[in-house]
């Protein structure tokens, strides 16, 4: 009966929203927002699937993608026995298993990974609060020859850690602005909530949000904040 209950309609809609994060604030015309699925891409499944949509190759290629790339490979608490199945089916459908690992695992450039370790080699562990994070400097970036999006592929890839309850990565931006990217493996911590308190957004595992500040002190202004978030867990 699915994904449709989800959607206030609208004949006059302009925008559609499709999104699986508790931040969402149903800002569309035409609002679909499940918070059981594991990703975008499985609330699109369902859909096509309860519409009787035909999903082509290249179709249920991208959707296996979003679903991989969402539950880390199938590794986070977003793993559901539904997002298995779900994969498997678009396998059967012609997704291509080969093109996703490609697209998101071997698509480094050499100049990408020279920043990342850069930044790697600035990791900061707060032992009080177990947080790790790490500073990505517009210098840095233009030393490296890298642009944002081959710098923001890090954050994920701090999950590797096993210290760290939440791992945080601060990617410097013009204007004084600093971009925040945060990552958790753990089920205790939500860190959409925290990014909520910044006026940033997200989901469970991965949120973020943009704040002004300069690059060399944003944990320090970011920490009374961090402090009164952590201790409501």
């Amino acid at each position: 009966a699915g994904v449709n209950s989800y959607v206030q309609k609208n004949n006059t809609a302009k925008v559609v929203v499709i999104d699986r994060d508790p931040t969402n604030t149903y800002f569309g015309d035409l609002n679909l927002v499940s918070l059981t699925n594991s990703s975008t891409c499985e609330i699109l499944y369902e859909y096509f699937t309860y519409n009787k949509i035909d999903i082509s190759p290249d179709m249920a290629t991208a959707l296996l993608c979003g679903i991989i790339y969402d539950t880390g490979s199938f590794s986070n608490s977003a793993t559901s026995k539904k997002s298995l199945s779900i994969a498997g089916s678009l396998v059967k459908k012609g997704g291509s298993m080969k093109d996703v690992v490609r697209s998101l695992y071997k698509n480094k450039h050499m100049n990408t990974l020279k920043l990342w370790g850069k930044a790697l080699s600035g990791l900061v562990y707060d032992t009080e609060l177990d947080i790790v994070s790490m500073t990505i400097s517009i210098e840095d970036m233009l030393s490296c020859g890298v642009d944002e999006e081959g710098a923001d592929g890090i954050a994920n890839f701090m999950n590797a850690l096993k210290v760290g309850k939440i791992h945080m990565v601060f990617r410097e931006e013009p204007h004084n602005m600093v971009k925040v990217s945060m990552r958790t493996t753990r089920d205790d911590v939500d860190v959409a909530q925290i990014a909520k308190a910044f006026g940033g957004g997200g989901h469970k595992k991965a949120a973020g949000f943009t704040i002004e500040s300069p690059i060399n002190s944003i944990y320090e202004k970011l920490l009374p904040t961090l402090n009164k978030c952590l201790k409501q867990v």
